[in-house]
């Protein structure tokens, strides 16, 4: 809770409004991360978080507070427009994440030490599917200008390869 009102501060008071009430529920579900816009909460799958670094709980967490702020109700009209919602909360997860400090790079390192890693980049990479893959997602992440340490670059770069 403490993370997630960082967050909501760290979005700006333009964003307030629409984010103001939302909540976190954890619990095992079959999804890692999901948002209701409608009724702003947010549930966190306990089963694959339980040892996530707080740079990979912000980029979750800022990620669906992007799909809460901007409205983003789980009905696009067609794929398409779901894969630019989640680029588009992506987006926000990292804006707000990155003004807390915290480094992408620790998020998709822990994201591709999940065993069904290879499974949902493979769900991802189908034409039809609504959510980018791991590889879209670190390129937009450096592209938003995630300014990443020697380090953090390092990773990225090792994982990449690894994707490759």
């Amino acid at each position: 809770n403490t993370m997630l009102a960082n967050l909501i501060k760290a979005a700006g008071p333009q964003w307030a409004k629409k984010l103001a009430g939302s909540k976190i529920t954890v619990r095992s579900t079959d999804q890692y991360v999901q948002a209701n816009a409608r009724d702003r909460t947010i549930i966190i799958d306990i089963t694959v978080f339980w040892d996530a670094p707080d740079a990979t709980l912000a980029v979750a967490i800022g990620h669906e507070l992007g799909h809460i702020a901007l409205g983003h109700t789980g009905t696009a009209p067609t794929p398409l427009q779901s894969r630019k919602d989640e680029f588009s909360a992506d987006d926000f997860g990292i804006r707000v994440a990155k003004q807390l400090g915290y480094n992408t790079a620790e998020v998709f390192k822990f994201m591709h030490d999940k065993e069904e890693y290879d499974y949902t980049n493979a769900i991802s990479a189908m034409p039809n599917s609504t959510h980018p893959t791991y590889d879209q997602r670190i390129q937009r992440a450096k592209k938003s200008g995630f300014k990443l340490s020697k380090g953090g670059q390092q990773q990225i770069d090792a994982l990449q390869q690894h994707l490759a």
